[in-house]
């Protein structure tokens, strides 16, 4: 799930200009070990990682064994603990200017855990200090025995904008039939989405121009010519 996510990103932008995804602002929910944050990090991307406070650790250690390369492209790392039945205050405070893009890859399972899930996006678009107008999210998840992720996208199909990426937009070497992937944002603008109207107040270009950012960042290198990471 993680290399397919990964891999549509990289598909999305290529034929953009050469940015890097140095300076995005990305919040992913549901880390885990870290694999998906911290190669978002050693891509130059600002990353903040969060999960359950008994994974936290393990997700500290595997940036700390990454710490040179994600320092050498750039980039930062940090993971702290969000238990999405609580509006954790340390998330916001952490949280030195709005995020651009949340990513969250095979965190739901049950109709549980889409319940909670969605009360965290929730909370974390409803709120200016952690997105702004254009934040996207990007899910990933697998279909096989996931009996929750059917509902959760039916409910968040209710609240926000949801949008399913077709195979078409992936890349043919990197599609699972057993993978599901969607862009949900607070407003109708979808991730890549190249007809956004600039607004003439300054809040509105500022969220253009990280809209813009988003939307040219890409992989320098192709997946099988990166520097490899270490985990745990």
């Amino acid at each position: 799930w993680v290399l397919i996510l990964l891999r549509y990103l990289e598909k999305l932008n290529e034929a953009k200009s050469s940015n890097s995804l140095k300076n995005l602002k990305i919040l992913e929910l549901g880390c885990g070990t870290g694999m998906l944050g911290i190669i978002a990090a050693t891509l130059g991307a600002d990353v903040t990682m969060t999960d359950l406070p008994d994974i936290i650790p393990k997700t500290e250690a595997n940036i700390k064994k990454n710490q040179q390369t994600i320092a050498e492209a750039g980039g930062k790392a940090r993971a702290i603990p969000y238990d999405w039945k609580d509006n954790n205050p340390k998330l916001k405070k952490k949280a030195e200017a709005p995020y651009d893009l949340i990513l969250a890859c095979e965190v739901v399972y049950t109709k549980e855990s889409g319940a909670l899930f969605l009360n965290a996006v929730e909370h974390i678009f409803g709120d200016e200090k952690l997105s702004h107008e254009n934040t996207k999210l990007l899910l990933a998840g697998d279909l096989r025995g996931r009996v929750g992720r059917k509902t959760m996208i039916e409910t968040a199909m209710k609240k926000f904008s949801v949008e399913k990426i077709l195979e078409s937009e992936m890349d043919p070497k990197w599609v699972s039939i057993n993978v599901e992937m969607h862009n949900i944002s607070r407003s109708s603008v979808a991730l890549g989405d190249e007809n956004v109207n600039a607004d003439d107040s300054k809040n509105d270009s500022k969220n253009n121009t990280q809209l813009e950012t988003l939307q040219h960042s890409h992989f320098q290198q192709p997946m099988e010519q990166q520097r490899p990471i270490r985990l745990l």
